[in-house]
């Protein structure tokens, strides 16, 4: 049995409700108001899949940084451009085959870019007199040449390392991971400002 609250009335006895015509007005404003707000989300969400890119890439830097001084031995971040692929191994010129034959890493870890994300890197060049030449308007390297990372023992990155590793998603942006300036880790570039990192 119903009361008198179940049913809202007007004085001439009709009930209160949204028309046809309310509820396509409604309707016409909200497709309006995402299509204008689309291409502004699709634009935030592709940059999102590029920044969690360069933060993933930048803590695997951290791990191998870590495994090489926890466990003694010198670890590289390989990087193949080609295949949009990245991961950390120990460092094989270290231990001979028969040792890694004995005791196999079962620390790999290994990572393939997202969909339309680019991989590049700055190789450091060599001098005439044997040291490395790094500066800040090096070529990239990208197609088939593999890049790699070494983290030494004593927590430095080694001097033959990439300088910058560039990410690029297409015409979207681009994210810049750059050694520190004392070769002691990497960090993504602040790209409004290319003398600060963030």
């Amino acid at each position: 049995m119903g009361t008198d609250t179940d049913m809202i009335a007007t004085p001439s006895g009709r009930r209160h409700g949204f028309t046809l015509i309310e509820l396509i007005l409604v309707m016409a404003m909200l497709a309006a108001i995402f299509a204008i707000a689309a291409p502004s989300l699709s634009k935030f969400f592709r940059g999102r899949v590029l920044d969690s890119e360069a933060r993933r890439f930048l803590a695997l830097t951290r791990l191998g940084q870590n495994r090489a001084v926890s466990e003694g031995t010198p670890v590289v971040l390989w990087m193949n451009p080609a295949q949009g692929t990245y991961g950390i191994v120990p460092d094989a010129a270290y231990e001979s085959p028969l040792a890694r034959q004995s005791r196999p890493d079962t620390n790999r870890v290994s990572f393939v870019v997202g969909e339309r994300i680019t991989l590049a890197y700055c190789a450091p060049l060599l001098t005439q007199n044997g040291s490395m030449n790094v500066t800040m308007n090096m070529p990239l390297q990208t197609g088939t040449q593999p890049g790699y990372i070494r983290f030494l023992p004593d927590g430095y990155v080694d001097e033959s390392s990439p300088y910058r590793i560039v990410l690029r998603e297409g015409d979207q942006g681009e994210m810049r991971i750059t050694q520190s300036a004392h070769r002691r880790y990497y960090e993504i570039e602040d790209t409004t400002n290319p003398n600060r990192l963030r």
